[in-house]
């Protein structure tokens, strides 16, 4: 987007959405759309990936798949608060726990290896892979897409930044420049070691 700096900032997700509504900083990376938050963010018409909603249970679990909520009933379920809830998650006979914080993903999965929970749900199924690999739980957990069309991700500006930063990231984005970020991210994953270093950058 032509800018020569920037500084990135780590935020548990209700600190983000109060920040970038503040103006206390300028873009908030990666967030899906909600009745709620378009109307007070934001968003520009670009998406800049789409990824599908997962739920990661312990490997000795019966689920092999997910086809309908009922797949899912008698399950206590974490999920991170604030977060974007896929329309599948909202029957109302399931088991929804909110955990809030910094590294609420980690702690639901730690919880799930503790069997306090059942399952954890997040709206990027690469961050359960992710997050699963970095506290060697790979193998002790299976990783289930949840049914339906992948949902886009946005960056989401600030009022006093989204008048000149919209319009050039649309620039930039419908450029045809940017690298898939599919790609690099099945790049990144696929290079992660179990303690999160790369063994090589992805190109």
């Amino acid at each position: 987007m032509g800018q020569d700096e920037a500084t990135f900032r780590s935020y548990p997700l209700s600190r983000l959405l109060f920040a970038i509504n503040a103006g206390d900083i300028d873009i908030a990376l990666f967030l899906m759309k909600t009745p709620e938050r378009e109307k007070n963010l934001h968003f520009p018409e670009s998406p800049f990936h789409a990824t599908y909603a997962g739920i990661a249970v312990r490997a000795n679990t019966p689920i092999t798949s997910i086809t309908s909520p009922a797949d899912l009933l008698g399950l206590r379920i974490g999920v991170w608060q604030d977060s974007y809830v896929s329309p599948f998650l909202k029957h109302p006979e399931l088991q929804i726990l909110t955990i809030a914080g910094n590294n609420a993903v980690q702690r639901n999965l730690l919880r799930l290896q503790a069997k306090r929970i059942n399952a954890v749900y997040n709206p990027d199924i690469a961050v359960l892979r992710f997050r699963a690999r970095k506290l060697g739980l790979s193998e002790q957990i299976r990783l289930l897409p949840l049914p339906g069309p992948p949902v886009p991700i946005y960056p989401v500006f600030s009022d006093s930044c989204a008048p000149e930063l919209i319009p050039r990231y649309e620039a930039v984005v419908r450029s045809g420049t940017v690298p898939d970020y599919a790609v690099y991210l099945e790049t990144f994953l696929e290079h992660l070691n179990l303690d999160g270093a790369q063994r090589s950058a992805p190109p």
